[in-house]
């Protein structure tokens, strides 16, 4: 066998390529002199450390654990192998190296830091902190130390201990940044959130370039409801270190928050805590559209640098995806939401109602039902089903979930009457007094009104509670029920008990309205005023000569502005239907749209008649006249078309593509108002084509009935 000084000249060569990182070359030195020698510990050593450079963990492990064997207590090979074994997430196993190494060196501060930092790494916190505490023994000196103890502690939620070891560290090295951002970390925890500021700004002004600290700030502000602070500290985070996914979707995140106070910043008021700097930060974003892109931006940045960051991220996207009216990008972002997070009730919701609005209302109701599956309490749901059982013509059970409304938090507060009466039940009415109340907007108020003569026909007596805007019209119109108009104190001769059953309009449905042949078959169930009527209709006559009178309305204005803008039109998209002779077309939209009304005549000299004598907000009664005065009514889902369709005018409807349930799938008709014919978009936004049908049709319209003008039959 070869002597042991055979070997030395080609094991420093191989050291010497080793050193040099040619690693190839010295590995091929070393296996050749293994074989001279198998139980060279040193030699399995080196090759060990080649294949750790070479990324090859589990067999440096296994060739330094080959040493070992042969030569145990070597403490360059026990260091090594512990520092591999940490790398490779094999904690336990490098603890335990640790320990072999501690019971050769039982002072040395080294191999208790590097086991304190393991156990940390590992989540054995307890012990780590015991560590630690050898290591300050030792070296009681050593801020670093102090530093890392403060982190453990604070995970642990031993939050003044923390503080105690970040102030020790401080004291002893006051340039320790990484000290004073643990110190904001606790302070974070607490609630204390103007020291967690002074704190962090202490780590960048010693640290100015840490996009982690930047970020923790701008979390702060968050927390503390400082806005336009996160922005900016968010922001420089992102200068620094583009790629952090954390911050992109906090900076999403922000700016959805502030969404709902857009109107207030644009016009001035209810700015909320001051906050002028997130005035600044939004002077190019100040509509909703701008502001809602740049969520949308900061979101898919941050799926971009992580695709599986966060189900919350996922769903936030979806709903701004809907807001946009991006319906299917929404439904693709909720469904990697739910892939991520299946149990959150909320993504199924969101996803519900996503595919409602893109017009998918079969596939709405499964979703919804897996929401409620999840969370059977939840009302929203509950009402997202009912709207899609509705839509797809299923009353019965469409009736049922819609009375969950009343479990909604929102909807009770905007609609909710209390009063000292049991709610009625469907049970028989003979010789029973029902209050009735109405709920919702004026639409709705409206076309649930048509149930109050079947109910007046079943009931001793009827009292119905209005707002006074509509008293005139349905005292008219329900001579036989009795009208009250509501105040904020509920009527005496309901303390009194004078009163059997009390019943929202809405909730009359559900006993009435089990199937379309139960729909009432009245052509008109409103009663405008015959003086006023008259009275309007000879005033737009005198304006032009046998013309007939169309009266016109293009957007809805009230409750949900996300679906009231997908309901509304632009009047310049009206251009073509307003240009037909033979026409006098009369403002309906309510609100000021006094302005659009003169631009659209100065960009295309088309009028639309403004009678300045009524306003349809405040005299219901008049808006009804002006209505029973026209010829023909053409608007967009809103009030205009629910009065108009009551008082048995013929009524054109236009629908956007996804349309609110009331006016179920693919008909144009509607069991609700007879007179009514629907126009609806063949795809989503997608009014051209609806115009395009319209227009052929008024045409037809003119051709039909001018003659009666003509002939002076009004």
């Amino acid at each position: 066998m070869p002597k042991a000084t055979d070997i030395r000249p080609d094991l420093q060569k191989a050291v010497s390529l080793h050193q040099s990182g040619q690693l190839k070359q010295a590995k091929t030195i070393y296996q050749q002199i293994l074989e001279i020698e198998p139980g060279n510990a040193d030699i399995l050593h080196l090759l060990g450390l080649i294949s750790y450079q070479s990324s090859q963990l589990e067999t440096a492990i296994a060739l330094i654990e080959r040493a070992l064997d042969i030569s145990p207590n070597q403490l360059n090979y026990l260091w090594n192998l512990a520092k591999i074994l940490r790398e490779s997430s094999q904690f336990q196993k490098a603890i335990e190296v640790y320990h072999q190494i501690i019971q050769l060196q039982p002072q040395s501060a080294n191999v208790h830091y590097e086991l304190a930092e393991t156990l940390q790494i590992g989540g054995q916190l307890q012990q780590a902190v015991l560590v630690y505490q050898k290591v300050i023994s030792i070296h009681p000196d050593d801020s670093q130390v102090y530093g890392h103890l403060a982190m453990v502690l604070l995970k642990l939620e031993q939050f003044d201990k923390a503080m105690d070891a970040c102030q020790k560290a401080i004291q002893i090295l006051p340039e320790n940044f990484q000290a004073y951002n643990t110190l904001g970390n606790v302070y974070k925890k607490l609630g204390r959130f103007e020291e967690a500021i002074q704190a962090y700004r202490q780590v960048l002004s010693i640290q100015p370039k840490l996009a982690e600290t930047y970020s923790n700030l701008g979390d702060v502000f968050k927390e503390s409801n400082r806005f336009g602070d996160a922005m900016q500290a968010y922001q420089q985070a992102i200068e620094i270190k583009p790629d952090l996914a954390q911050v992109h979707a906090n900076m999403g995140s922000i700016l959805y928050q502030k969404l709902s106070e857009l109107d207030d910043i644009v016009d001035g008021s209810n700015t909320k805590n001051g906050d002028l700097v997130f005035h600044d930060t939004m002077d190019d974003s100040l509509t909703e559209a701008s502001c809602l892109e740049k969520v949308i931006q900061y979101y898919q940045r941050a799926l971009e640098l992580n695709p599986v960051y966060s189900a919350d991220v996922c769903n936030n996207l979806g709903v701004a995806y809907a807001k946009t009216g991006r319906f299917e990008e929404a439904i693709q972002q909720y469904n990697r939401a739910i892939d991520i997070n299946p149990k959150r009730d909320e993504f199924y919701g969101n996803l519900g109602h996503a595919l409602y609005e893109h017009g998918r209302p079969e596939e709405a109701m499964q979703v919804y039902h897996s929401a409620i599956d999840i969370n059977p309490e939840h009302a929203e749901h509950h009402r997202g089903y009912s709207h899609a059982s509705l839509l797809t013509g299923n009353l019965l059970q469409g009736w049922k979930e819609y009375e969950w409304r009343w479990k909604s938090d929102k909807f009770l507060a905007e609609n909710k009457r209390v009063y000292p009466l049991p709610l009625w039940d469907g049970s028989s009415l003979c010789d029973k007094s029902i209050w009735v109340w109405l709920e919702q907007g004026v639409g709705d108020q409206i076309m649930f009104a048509s149930l109050l003569p079947e109910l007046q026909q079943q009931a001793k007596q009827v009292v119905v509670e209005i707002e006074y805007r509509l008293f005139p019209i349905f005292q008219r119109s329900f001579c036989d029920i009795r009208l009250l108009i509501a105040k904020s104190r509920p009527h005496l001769q309901l303390l009194e008990g004078s009163m059997d059953f009390q019943s929202p309009v809405g909730s009359l449905a559900q006993w009435f309205l089990p199937d379309e042949e139960s729909f009432p078959k009245h052509q008109a169930y409103l009663k405008a005023c015959p003086k006023k009527t008259q009275k309007y209709r000879t005033k737009y006559q005198q304006l032009v000569a046998s013309k007939l009178l169309i009266g016109i309305s293009w957007k809805s204005t009230r409750a949900h502005k996300d679906f009231g803008r997908l309901k509304s039109t632009f009047l310049h998209q009206w251009i073509a239907l307003t240009s037909q002779e033979d026409c006098l077309f009369i403002n309906l939209q309510y609100g000021d749209v006094k302005g659009e009304i003169c631009e659209f005549f100065n960009q295309t000299g088309i009028s639309i008649y403004q009678d300045e004598e009524i306003d349809s907000l405040q005299s219901l009664d008049d808006f009804a006249s002006q209505i029973a005065a026209l010829d023909l009514v053409i608007s967009t889902s809103n009030t205009t078309v629910h009065m108009a369709g009551a008082l048995g005018k013929p009524v054109w409807t236009l629908l956007h593509y996804a349309s609110d349930w009331r006016w179920q799938l693919d008909r144009l008709d509607t069991p609700w108002y007879p007179s009514m014919t629907l126009y609806r978009q063949p795809s989503l936004g997608d009014w051209y084509s609806v115009f395009q049908q319209v227009q052929p049709d008024l045409k037809q319209f003119v051709k039909d009935n001018i003659y009666k003008i003509q002939m002076g039959d009004s």
